[in-house]
């Protein structure tokens, strides 16, 4: 019976040879010990950096000479292969240098229909193994693996591993004569990667259907534990289930595979094993599974892409687009969506905008054209170079040409090549024999990207090398020997060096934020430059994407401009929705994002207190409410993420706050979350606190024995949270206000109100004490005191509290250089309660030995107090507005100012007026100086 795999070669490293590997692995795990010292990660990544460099660098210069030395006889190659001595079958000749495994991904048994698509395997386990990577599972291993596309042809290069013939303990290496699950360590961490990648486990019996074996992905991907006790996976080709089978197509079900992004956001587990020639248990359920996916990925993935990409470009002028690079986008975007390149025909068929009918075509034939030059180049068989030039020339000519074999090749074998590859892809109309295809496509970036794809580089300028004939761009003369420069390889490797570097640079830039901005902006760009190259080398990097997006939040939070920094949050926001286009499940993710809508809400209010604008206040609301959405869907995900439910409570908390008219409703959704959280963790300290604001602003929109109900809950959790906390000034002050609002709630029982607000009163008392400077809790506890001399001026603790105030007021003021405002002490003195007045005059004259503006105004509240105290003279303190400019009169007055008045040479008071509504004409006034004026509402007095 045939089957997919032949026995893995075993590959020893030769003495006195560079080990690869070891140096690799060493630096993967220093990682885990670097995260807290930066600058060592730095020169971690650095030497990560250099090494992959020069293996990357080694393996190509090998692999191109091997390529080029192909068909020479033995004697005359400088790099012999080694074949015979590394075991194995599968697969052409292969060759070992310099510590490094290369082999060829050949057809030589007729399992894949051909060398091209024996090369797309390949192909799918450098993909594999970027996204097992891309898991991060601890303690387990990979290889460096480069990818060489050179002449047409594919050479994979590995660094050795240390694995032996007993090394294998997960899949087969035999075509299942031996299964293989024999140890718990990789067990556990294979399952790991089966959740993650979405991958359905599956029992598979050996033929001789003796034994039964669990397997987690598919059963040729091997998991060895190496001679230096480290897990190894290896031939990961088959990682991910094949699509439906097309029966013209021998052995597509090892090629033609589902994508990793579609895999992963499927409803369903996917079996890795589906359709092979495998005994697997319940295989019609999983061939089912597969099939129902594939129809999901054809009937409703493509659809809504071909829509979406029309809409895209609709909005676009295509006149000023680099269309080269559209095409690259193009493919990227397709990855992105879990759609292969193979369905291109069925996009284009999707879309209905005539240009991007015309850039998806484009790019279709680029790839055929390419499939061409490469399957003709491995034709020849041959090792001079030259004539590969003359094959390509020739063959660059044909398409792009005026001869009549150019245009029997648009209308007729293209057209035979694009339905055998590409079906759906073209219309009635195109299919016609008489119509050109070239007046479909746009020819010259065609041109430049087959260059591209077949990494030939040409002396031609392409502006002026091309002109119109009739309707259809050619080329205005013939390509020769003349025009070709060089052959280049294409190499591939791996990309999480970018991602990590990219993650490094980002933290840095924002440690530098405090320091240094335009520094940490050059950081900032530099971790850009490497999130960018990331996923240009792998599409479907979404994590990238997703770090990308926390740079730029981070870059927009240090910004000091609302507008800038809305446009930056709004960018992070897209990198976000990019990531969870690939991979839709990813509650992390949501979660991230939830929290940057919020960050954008913070300053959509910011700009709302700035300008006051409606149209700012409903933006505010629209992006707390789809952060609210976003972290529901996260919460479907992740269920017991305490973070995620606090923030989600919060948001609503916010929402509450800010949107008066719907308070109750987001009020009680607030409080769900916040108690969802307290029972997954009852004793956090955050979710206890902000679920005690929430009960004390719910218990003031209820009545009656509810609202008692609901305060005293939210007592509890205060209470609760002192006993965790008792030096968090802010538990206090919310706490406290809390008691001052319900004072203010119960205001038609006195003797209850009282005993509310002293409480109030001790918690501001013990604010101030953690922290002297909060000026909220100062205020606050001004205007309690007010309140409770109101109720009843005889008691005692009030004075003792008010005492305590006056102490807080003097420390604070001298803490903040007496940029403090004296409303507090205002509100005090409209009591005229003399024991608070006789208080409050004994505190201002040690308060105002000073010249500050505040001592200033001060001062002129000193005086007030001292008009309605027996035995002083106002005027005794009231030299300090000495002026000499008497005599300006009212109209020579621009700005608001103090006015004497002064009546038959005689002073009767001042006040503070507004030259613009003040018109007596026999007063004058005496100037401020700017430096000394009081703020403007406040009132003054003047000798």
């Amino acid at each position: 019976m045939e089957t997919e795999v032949d026995e893995e070669p075993v590959v020893a490293l030769e003495n006195g040879v560079r080990d690869w590997n070891e140096e690799f692995q060493q630096l993967k795990e220093r990682e885990l010990l670097m995260q807290q010292d930066h600058a060592a990660e730095f020169d971690r990544l650095s030497e990560l950096r250099t090494l992959i460099e020069d293996f990357a660098k080694t393996a190509e210069t090998i692999g191109t000479k091997i390529i080029s030395e192909l068909f020479l006889p033995m004697d005359r190659k400088t790099i012999v292969p080694r074949t015979s001595s590394v075991g194995g079958v599968a697969g052409g000749a292969k060759y070992i240098e310099q510590g490094i495994f290369f082999k060829f991904p050949v057809d030589e048994k007729n399992l894949y229909g051909g060398d091209e698509f024996s090369m797309k395997t390949a192909g799918h386990e450098f993909l594999s193994l970027m996204q097992l990577m891309d898991c991060r599972v601890r303690g387990l291993h990979f290889p460096m693996v480069v990818l060489i596309d050179y002449l047409g042809y594919r050479l994979v290069a590995e660094s050795i591993l240390p694995l032996g013939p007993h090394s294998l303990v997960a899949g087969t290496s035999d075509g299942a004569n031996t299964i293989h699950n024999d140890n718990v360590g990789m067990a556990v961490r294979l399952e790991l990667i089966s959740k993650i990648l979405n991958l359905q486990p599956h029992y598979v019996w050996n033929w001789e259907k003796t034994k039964r074996t669990l397997i987690y992905n598919a059963i040729d991907c091997e998991g060895h534990l190496g001679a230096d006790g480290r897990y190894y996976v290896i031939d990961a080709a088959r990682l991910f289930p094949a699509a439906t089978p097309t029966p013209r197509l021998k052995g597509c079900h090892l090629y033609r595979l589902l994508r990793p992004e579609l895999v992963r956001n499927y409803s369903v587990p996917l079996c890795s094993d589906t359709f092979s020639s495998f005994n697997l248990e319940n295989s019609h359920e999983y061939e089912l599974n597969s099939r129902d996916a594939t129809s999901y990925l054809e009937d409703h993935v493509i659809s809504k892409f071909g829509s979406a990409l029309d809409l895209h470009y609709s909005q676009k002028n295509f006149q000023n687009l680099n269309l080269k690079e559209e095409a690259v986008k193009l493919v990227l975007s397709i990855h992105r969506k879990g759609i292969n390149v193979r369905y291109l025909g069925k996009i284009r068929g999707c879309c209905s905008y005539e240009p991007v009918k015309c850039l998806v075509l484009t790019e279709i034939i680029a790839r055929v054209v390419k499939n061409q030059m490469r399957a003709g180049m491995r034709a020849l068989k041959i090792s001079e170079m030259r004539k590969y030039a003359e094959l390509s020339l020739s063959y660059l000519n044909l398409v792009f040409g005026i001869s009549e074999k150019s245009e029997i090749y648009w209308k007729s074998f293209l057209k035979e090549c694009l339905e055998k590859r590409f079906s759906e892809t073209l219309s009635t109309c195109e299919l016609k024999n008489d119509f050109d295809l070239r007046r479909s496509v746009f020819v010259v970036p065609l041109f430049q990207r087959i260059l591209d794809l077949v990494r030939i580089s040409l002396k031609f300028d392409v502006k002026e090398g091309f002109n119109l004939k009739g309707d259809v761009m050619v080329l205005k003369v013939p390509l020769s020997g003349a025009n070709y420069r060089e052959f280049l390889p294409s190499t591939k490797y791996m990309h999480r060096l970018h991602f990590e570097e990219g993650t490094a640079l980002s933290k840095q830039a924002s440690r530098e934020a405090k320091e240094c901005v335009e520094f940490s902006s050059k950081l900032y760009e530099e971790a850009e430059k490497r999130y960018k190259a990331s996923i240009q080398t792998k599409a479907d990097d979404f994590k990238a994407l997703y770090n990308w997006g926390l740079s730029i939040q981070a870059r927009a939070m240090s910004c000091q401009d609302s507008e800038k920094c809305l446009g930056l949050l709004g960018l992070a926001t897209l990198k976000f929705q990019e990531a969870l286009e690939i991979n839709e499940r990813d509650g992390h993710a949501l979660y991230l994002l939830g929290n940057l809508l919020v960050a954008h809400a913070s300053r959509h209010d910011c700009l709302q207190l700035e300008c006051g604008s409606q149209d700012i206040s409903f933006k505010l609301k629209e992006t707390l409410t789809a952060a609210c959405e976003i972290y529901e869907k996260s919460h479907d995900i992740e269920p017991y993420n305490l973070k995620l439910l606090f923030n989600w409570g919060s948001a609503l908390l916010s929402m509450a706050t800010i949107f008066k008219e719907e308070s109750a409703k987001f009020l009680k959704e607030a409080i769900e979350k916040f108690e969802m959280g307290l029972k997954i963790q009852g004793d956090d300290y955050k979710t206890l606190k902000n679920c005690a604001v929430a009960l004390s602003k719910m218990s003031r929109l209820k009545k009656g024995n509810e609202s008692q109900d609901t305060f005293n809950q939210a007592q509890e959790k205060f209470s609760r949270c002192a006993q965790l906390n008792s030096t968090d000034f802010e538990l206090f002050f919310n706490w406290g206000n809390a008691l001052f609002k319900q004072a203010t709630v119960m205001h038609d029982i006195p003797e209850i109100s009282l005993k509310f607000l002293i409480a109030a009163s001790e918690k501001y008392g013990k604010t101030l004490e953690i922290n002297p400077q909060f000026l909220g809790a100062l205020y606050n506890f001004g205007k309690v005191l007010c309140r409770i001399f109101q109720t009843n001026s005889r008691e005692k603790k009030s004075e003792q509290d008010l005492d305590q105030f006056l102490r807080a007021y003097q420390t604070t003021a001298s803490l903040r250089q007496f940029r403090i405002k004296l409303k507090p002490l205002i509100l005090l003195s409209n009591l005229q309660n003399p024991k608070i007045n006789k208080k409050l005059i004994s505190f201002l004259e040690n308060f105002v030995r000073g010249e500050n503006q505040i001592q200033i105004q001060a001062k002129n509240l000193l005086f007030n107090l001292k008009q309605s105290h027996p035995n002083s003279d106002p005027r005794d303190d009231a030299v300090f507005w000495r002026g000499s400019e008497f005599g300006k009169t009212m109209e020579s007055i621009e700005q608001p100012t103090f006015m004497a008045t002064v009546e038959n040479g005689n002073w009767r008071g001042s006040t503070l007026i507004d030259p613009r509504t003040y018109k007596t004409e026999d007063r004058r006034i005496i100037s401020v100086p700017e430096e000394v004026k009081p703020n403007y509402n406040m009132q003054g007095y003047v000798d």
